[in-house]
């Protein structure tokens, strides 16, 4: 059973055939007990998890695979296509990056615990070479330019996707990671600036 199969209908799938065929077992092989945990990629509901858990191959170097469910949130308002959609690979690539940097002591030096750790992205750069289908595909992380300074942190990450030995996307982000108190303050500066504007937006016009 390939990409876009839950684990539920796995299971009736299963059930289906345990019923029609009561001479033997027919084993249904599957991928969605390797999805990392959801908490690790900032998710509320597994449907929405993209990827499995990361393998360091290098100290700097991750790689996963891609395990998309066709329930998850941006698929299910959709048109028909066959290809799995860009911005799929686009949250692909940034799950693969979080749960990288907290799973593994990427950066030994940076104090703050990894299910305290929030990230805000500052650049983004995406390139499509060919589609992506609903099979089989690897991604592949590389962390550069890891900058560490008190509670946060900078770096860059490149994420290739792979199909069948061939390069059809890569992804290059620049991204920050915080404390989560350090998020929490930035943010809401930002939102009481945003606030203000619109006040006086308002009380302009």
């Amino acid at each position: 059973v390939g990409q876009g199969v839950s684990a539920e209908e796995t299971k009736l799938l299963q059930e289906k055939l345990r019923i029609f065929n009561t001479v033997r077992s027919v084993p249904v092989l599957h991928r969605f007990d390797e999805k990392i945990k959801k908490e690790l990629v900032d998710k509320l509901d597994d449907k929405n998890v993209l990827i499995t858990h990361p393998k360091q191959k290098a100290p700097l170097h991750f790689s996963s695979k891609l395990v998309v469910d066709k329930h998850c949130d941006a698929i299910t308002d959709r048109t028909a296509c066959e290809h799995v959609q860009g911005i799929l690979l686009i949250e692909a690539a940034r799950q693969l990056f979080m749960a990288s940097v907290r799973a593994y002591e990427v950066a030994p030096v940076f104090a703050v615990a990894p299910e305290e750790m929030r990230f805000t992205l500052s650049a983004l750069q995406v390139r499509f070479d060919n589609f992506v289908f609903p099979l089989a595909a690897q991604l592949n992380l590389t962390l550069s330019d890891i900058h560490i300074d008190g509670f946060s942190a900078t770096g860059t990450a490149t994420i290739k996707i792979i199909q069948f030995d061939r390069l059809c996307c890569e992804i290059i982000f620049k991204a920050r990671a915080h404390s989560l108190n350090v998020f929490s303050s930035l943010e809401n500066r930002c939102a009481i600036k945003a606030k203000r504007r619109l006040d006086f937006t308002h009380a302009y016009f």
